[in-house]
């Protein structure tokens, strides 16, 4: 059960607060939107698992770190829009939010976790700055959503792990640099060479 007044279904966190806590508002089923304050610079692990009626929140700039399975099983999550001051996502963050179907990670994140957005619906998605997309087994560390048709991929990436879009049965479009299309041709499987678009940086 929540420590935070829910009204009409929203949750109001207390100015001055510095983070979410640890399972804030698992379960929160009647929860549908959350006003978070300047204070806020962490949202910890578990924060939101499973409230299934919040549709969309807007995270502050003062947030730089969204913990392991944040906003996990928030199925009926449509929007999400992750500021520049994020530098980490965790581990599952947004997986199963079954109604997310576009997602921009911004400049600022230099870390993603395994399987931070496993989102069986998520249609797009735009990663702007990240050097690493692998686990030390070489997994995919972002999504196996078998409803992705377009992935924008960053020059910044130094290591690509092997089955980064493993499942991604729709995919129809992999959006890369020009000065970064070797790279990724090499990283790549063969069978994804086709669906490869160069772009020069500044256009997306």
């Amino acid at each position: 059960m929540t420590q935070f007044e829910i009204k009409d279904g929203v949750a109001i966190i207390p100015e001055g607060m510095t983070e979410i806590p640890f399972r804030a508002f698992i379960n929160c089923e009647d929860l549908t939107t959350v006003v978070i304050p300047d204070s806020v610079t962490c949202i910890v692990n578990g924060a939101f698992f499973g409230c299934s009626s919040l549709t969309e929140i807007v995270i502050p700039n003062s947030v730089t770190s969204i913990g392991d399975d944040a906003f996990s099983h928030c199925s009926s999550l449509k929007n999400i829009v992750i500021p520049n001051s994020v530098t980490s996502i965790g581990e599952g963050a947004f997986s199963r939010c079954y109604s997310l179907k576009n997602v921009v990670i911004p400049n600022g994140v230099t870390s993603i976790g395994d399987k931070a957005f496993c989102c069986s619906s998520m249609r797009r998605l735009v990663i702007r700055n990240i050097r690493k997309l692998v686990t030390e087994n070489e997994t995919t560390t972002v999504t196996n959503g078998s409803s992705l048709t377009s992935v924008t991929l960053p020059e910044s990436l130094t290591e690509l792990g092997k089955d980064v879009f493993l499942g991604c049965e729709k995919l129809e479009t992999i959006y890369v640099p020009t000065t970064k299309a070797n790279f990724y041709r090499e990283h790549l499987p063969e069978t994804l060479h086709d669906k490869i678009v160069e772009f020069e940086p500044e256009q997306k």
